[in-house]
């Protein structure tokens, strides 16, 4: 999916804090990190276990459930 997303354009920025989300008065997302701040018009959520903190910055509510897969045998 990254190779994918990468040739068509995107830029993926691991081991990246994302520290607040907000929105640009022209609807922009804007994203504060560590490494410093981020503008763009399509913004995705890939945080896993995060996931939901990183929602809640954006003003939004996911449903995230960590499972730990566990030995039939």
């Amino acid at each position: 999916m990254a190779k994918g997303a990468r040739a068509a354009g995107a830029a993926i920025a691991r081991f990246t804090k994302v520290t607040a989300i907000t929105r640009s008065a022209g609807g922009e997302w804007v994203v504060e990190t560590d490494k410093g701040q981020v503008t763009c018009e399509i913004l995705v959520n890939a945080a896993g276990f995060w996931g939901a903190e990183v929602a809640r910055m954006a003003g939004d509510a996911i449903p995230v459930a960590t499972l730990q897969p566990t030995s039939i045998w």
